[in-house]
Parts: C-alpha cells; sequence; structure tokens
C-alpha cells in the first residue's frame, strides 16, 4: 500500500484527534464535517456531557482489497511510515486470536509541548467476508511511564473497513485524553 495514500488518510483524521477528547463513542454523535479533500472527509462532534470532541475520518481506498489493508493495520513496525506523527511503534505482547498490545510514540506539533506515547490494545474482527473492524483501546498502565514522555491517559477508537467494487471504504472513529494538561 503507498505510503502516501496512508499518509494523506491519517494526516487528515489525526488532525481531528489532535482536538481531544476524553469519552468513548457510545451513541451516534451529531458529527460536523470539518474538512473535506482529497477523497477524505473528517468531522468532530461534541459529545454529552464532555468538554471534548470526538473525530471522525472517512475515505475510500480505490482499488485496494480488504486483505492488503489489514495487512498494512497489522504491521506495526511500518506504522510509522503512514501514521501521522507515531515513530518507534513496536508490539508488547502478542495475545489470543488477532489481539496485540502496541505501544507508540508520537511527536507534538511544537517543542513546547511534550512529547507523547501511547500503549494500546489492537483487537481485530472479521466481521464478515467484505467488512473488518479494527478496535483500539488504549492501556496507559500496561507499561511504567517513560521518561521525557506524556502517557496518553485515555485512547478509544476503532477502525470499520468495507469492501466495495471501487476499493475498501475506511471509517475511523475515537477519541483521545491527550494528557499533560
Amino acid at each position: 500500500m503507498q505510503k502516501t495514500v496512508w499518509r494523506r488518510i491519517l494526516t487528515g483524521v489525526m488532525l481531528m484527534g489532535a482536538l481531544w477528547g476524553q469519552v468513548g463513542v457510545a451513541a451516534e454523535p451529531d458529527w460536523q464535517l470539518k474538512k473535506s479533500r482529497d477523497g477524505i472527509s473528517a468531522w468532530t462532534a461534541r459529545l454529552e456531557n464532555n468538554e471534548h470532541l470526538a473525530f471522525k475520518g472517512e475515505t475510500l481506498l480505490r482499488g485496494k482489497t480488504l486483505d492488503q489493508v489489514i495487512e498494512v493495520m497489522r504491521d506495526v513496525p511500518g506504522m510509522a511510515q503512514w501514521l501521522h506523527t507515531c515513530y518507534d511503534p513496536v508490539i508488547l505482547q502478542e495475545e489470543e486470536g488477532m489481539s496485540r498490545i502496541v505501544h507508540m510514540k508520537n511527536h507534538t506539533p511544537t517543542v513546547f509541548v511534550a512529547e507523547r506515547d501511547l500503549v494500546l490494545r489492537q483487537q481485530l474482527e472479521r466481521t464478515s467476508p467484505t467488512t473488518a473492524r479494527l478496535t483500539l483501546t488504549g492501556l496507559p498502565d500496561h507499561l511504567p511511564k517513560q521518561k521525557n514522555f506524556v502517557r496518553v491517559p485515555f485512547f478509544d477508537g476503532k477502525w470499520e473497513f468495507e469492501q466495495t467494487v471501487e476499493g475498501v471504504r475506511a471509517v475511523y472513529t475515537g477519541v483521545i485524553d491527550p494528557g499533560g494538561g
């Protein structure tokens, strides 16, 4: 999968994530379109009883198959090539089935804000022959905190993929508390 395609997708989506959230997305929020460009749309939504925003990104990965997309999503060492701000991603633990625990570091947009690190569980589920879901759950206490990094205290997200005639429809939703404030 082309590095630039994934970088474009995640740049748009993670910019919405930079708006930060704190509570999981339970009921369908009232999404407000914030940007749509080059086939990528990004939304935010206010969460009930919460000051933070949820984020959602959506695109069509033209000409790709569901198996190709799953392969890229499961390639943890390769994440730094397409996941905006991510570096040094490692698998900490393989679990049963298609579940694993991953640690990654994230650059911040300015030297005035400490870099972040994130520990999360990736749970891949092939929901049908043409659909898959990758659930991402933050595990901030799984690994001791690292010097010079602020541990992300809350992350809840998911990728949903659907094979279409044209390619794979990808929808990424989530919320994050970046910590440090």
